[in-house]
């Protein structure tokens, strides 16, 4: 459970109630000790902070008083970093389509969009099913790196960059964009 962030009566993202998180902490493949010794670590360091996170009121939690993905992400990494010292990243999932990696320096959100589109390939040989109009399905996925607003918790809001991407949406999504010629 938590408290919306304190955001601007502006913002796409304020007032909205807010998904779980999930986490994931990229760690590179091998370590000193193998695969085991690596994920029996990462287990030990991670039950301490799920029993601090898990079904309880992030607000109320020290650090994460505006619970963005950002700045969980962030509280995250300051928890692994100094027992993980080949630690790469901290990603937060606030959804399924949008989310947050922190490498102890930068942020990068990203947004995802799927849409249905269609190719065709006029001239392919004769007989060749590429001539055919057919669909496809695409996800795009957009990451966008940003300073941190010290006073919002966010780089950018998710709700802002899906409006910007609505018009490429539409333009993209059951048409026919391409005819591809030789």
């Amino acid at each position: 459970m938590l408290r919306n962030p304190p955001a601007p009566p502006f913002s796409k993202g304020g007032g909205r109630e807010k998904p779980p998180f999930r986490k994931e902490i990229e760690k590179p493949p091998f370590s000193k000790g193998g695969w085991g010794d690596l994920f029996n670590n990462l287990d030990a360091l991670w039950q301490p902070l799920h029993a601090e996170l898990h079904h309880a009121c992030l607000n109320d939690i020290s650090g994460l008083e505006n619970p963005t993905s950002e700045l969980l992400a962030q509280w995250l990494w300051q928890r692994f970093a100094p027992q993980l010292p080949t630690l790469r990243r901290v990603t937060v999932c606030e959804t399924a389509t949008a989310g947050c990696h922190y490498d102890g320096q930068q942020f990068r959100i990203w947004k995802e969009q799927r849409f249905e589109s269609a190719v065709q390939f006029p001239d392919a040989p004769a007989g060749d099913g590429r001539r055919r109009l057919h669909g496809h399905s695409y996800l795009l996925r957009l990451l966008l790196s940003a300073p941190l607003d010290a006073v919002l918790g966010w780089t950018v809001d998710y709700g802002d960059v899906k409006t910007l991407f609505t018009p490429v949406y539409r333009q993209l999504d059951h048409h026919r964009p391409i005819n591809c010629r030789n």
